[in-house]
């Protein structure tokens, strides 16, 4: 599912990384040396001496942490053929890869090598990455061309994806926030035009959806640039036009949350209720208007185990289709959860004979209906799980442990069907122990708060950094997976005894440095490419017959100056980069 395009990017990165470590005085660490002394190797960056990665590794640091990026970050394209980061290779092939890009890439990648082998000390030299990251885009900054330029934008949306991938306490998800700031700020000054190429369209469909995750998690409107672009984007593939109707419709219910003066705002819940029903509406019809590739397919399973809640799981034709019909579900979700909100406020303090909509049965009806959909919705994000892991319940085959791009395709929606009351407790229990298996065993720590969050039915924003003790179930849940890795490691090494132990976590289960990587679902054709004469529509919850309206309002503005004067100091405050002509 995940092709090696690194090869190429390695043999420019080399030449680059060469020329830095005769600045830096970085030393290769994988010397002639005996296995004792290639243990204790330590490179110098910074001026800092550091234990690096041991035993073996026949490439530099940066060219490790790039092959491990793009094998866990970049899909192939007929996986997922947009909105993730598979624009980098049409970049460059195009263009030489521009130090911003390169440092971004490789923090990402030492990174995440870090939260998988549970090696802090890997961490010191992601972060020095991504420093020198920050200082290169500050210079880039200074020039307009090099501001919009396409390497600028996509070195931006690397870094925001290093604050969520190292997320350790509040100052992390706030630094995304920046990053997503300064991207749009970018954005807007590259405007609609970029919309032309291929390579814009890649980068605003990314950017689009994490502007729109970060907007809903802080309560705020959708920048209007945003929205511009999105009507502006062309509708030749339909698969892609419905995915941008849909991102229209989380559009608009960011804009009327943002309208509530805060959460509990019930000075207009009528008005409220209303909006909200009319954005359901909408997201019905979408769902009776996609086009047939977005199909699945509904699996009984034979031997249900912890990896799948329900008696079934779902097939699609790709992780994209997926991922939009999750974003689906947790939208319906968030706005049914909103309605039930106002409505039983507004009966609890008015009672009865005050009525809404001039409809008697309203508050039993639409209580009814909002729980049904939000069960339904929060049941068939569960189900989608298994495929988007890469987990075959009827399949003897060992479970291979996905890429961390897959796990962040879930991190919104689990915590939608985990979040949201009407669900029951097993459900949100089943919930928690997937967010806990996408933190520690793929190594994402944006779930931990989400952990937090669910476990403790806090608000996300007061994580600091805290880690939970794991309850009895979930311990040993983690305890049997990460148990089977395990095995499954030693399995190797007795099939390939020359390789040492390093090697074999390295090469993990991807076996990311072969080129001839096989697909972990590519012997069960099935499962990875149902018969499209056997899947069905699922069946979309009634359209609401009562009478609603479509409300209108002015988006929210980003403040920017677009003159050059200004630019390199508004840019970098938007980014989080320090002024560096003045010190740092």
């Amino acid at each position: 599912m995940f092709r090696d395009e690194s090869k190429g990017l390695i043999a420019k990165a080399q030449r680059q990384n060469q020329k830095a470590a005769q600045r830096t005085g970085t030393t290769n660490v994988a010397g002639g040396k005996s296995p004792k002394e290639e243990a204790a190797s330590r490179i110098r960056i910074g001026g800092q001496l550091v234990t690096y990665i041991p035993a073996g590794l026949q490439n530099s640091p940066e060219d490790h942490a790039t092959v491990f990026f793009f094998q866990n970050y970049v899909p192939d394209k007929g996986v997922f053929p947009t909105g993730g980061f598979q624009y980098l290779e049409t970049i460059f092939n195009q263009e030489r890869m521009g130090q911003a890009v390169a440092d971004s890439i490789a923090s990402l990648g030492m990174a995440g090598l870090s939260n998988l082998w549970k090696a802090p000390n890997i961490l010191v030299h992601a972060g020095l990455k991504y420093q020198s990251a920050l200082k290169l885009l500050s210079s880039q900054l200074k020039s307009a061309d090099e501001a919009i330029a396409d390497q600028t934008f996509a070195a931006v949306m690397l870094l925001g994806l290093y604050e969520t991938n190292t997320c350790h306490n509040r100052g992390s998800m706030d630094a995304w926030t920046r990053h997503i700031t300064g991207a749009t700020a970018i954005l807007k000054l590259r405007g609609k035009r970029n919309l032309s190429t291929q390579i814009g369209r890649g980068l605003f469909i990314h950017h689009r959806s994490q502007v729109i995750a970060n907007c809903l998690q802080r309560g705020v409107a959708v920048p209007e640039i945003i929205s511009e672009c999105n009507r502006a984007m062309p509708n030749n593939n339909p698969v892609e036009a419905a995915a941008t109707t849909l991102a229209e419709l989380y559009i608009k219910y960011a804009n009327l949350k943002n309208d509530m003066e805060r959460e509990d705002d019930f000075s207009c819940s009528e008005d409220i209720i209303s909006r909200a029903c009319a954005i359901d509406v909408e997201c019905a019809e979408w769902a009776l208007t996609i086009p047939v590739d977005y199909v699945y397919r509904t699996v009984t399973v034979k031997n249900r185990g912890v990896e799948v809640f329900a008696e079934h799981h779902h097939i699609y034709n790709n992780l994209w289709i997926a991922m939009i019909w999750n974003n689906y579900r947790s939208l319906r979700c968030v706005i049914h959860e909103l309605v039930l909100f106002h409505l039983r406020h507004f009966y609890q303090t008015h009672g009865p004979t005050e009525l809404l909509f001039n409809d008697p049965a309203l508050f039993s009806k639409q209580t009814l209906e909002s729980e049904e959909v939000i069960q339904q919705s929060s049941q068939e994000i569960c189900a989608s799980v298994p495929y988007i892991l890469d987990f075959n319940p009827n399949s003897k085959a060992p479970h291979r442990i996905p890429r961390a791009f897959n796990g962040n395709l879930l991190l919104w929606p689990l915590f939608v069907a985990g979040t949201t009351e009407s669900v029951p407790n097993q459900q949100r229990k089943w919930v928690i122990s997937r967010l806990r298996y996408i933190s520690d065993v793929m190594g994402i720590r944006q779930a931990m708060p989400l952990v937090y969050s669910l476990s403790q039915k806090t608000d996300v924003a007061s994580w600091d950094g805290e880690e939970l003790s794991k309850p009895d179930e979930d311990s040993v849940l983690a305890a049997m997976e990460i148990g089977q890795e395990l095995a499954r490691q030693q399995a190797i090494e007795r099939e390939n005894p020359g390789r040492n132990s390093h090697q074999n976590l390295v090469l993990r289960s991807q076996d990311y440095q072969s080129s001839g990587y096989q697909d972990s679902m590519s012997d069960t054709v099935s499962y990875s490419n149902p018969p499209a004469h056997e899947s069905v529509y699922p069946d979309p919850t009634a359209l609401p017959k009562y009478h609603v309206s479509i409300y209108q309002r002015d988006p929210y503005q980003i403040p920017i100056s677009l003159g050059e004067r200004g630019r390199h100091e508004t840019l970098n405050m938007a980014l989080g980069i320090p002024n560096f002509d003045e010190g740092w």
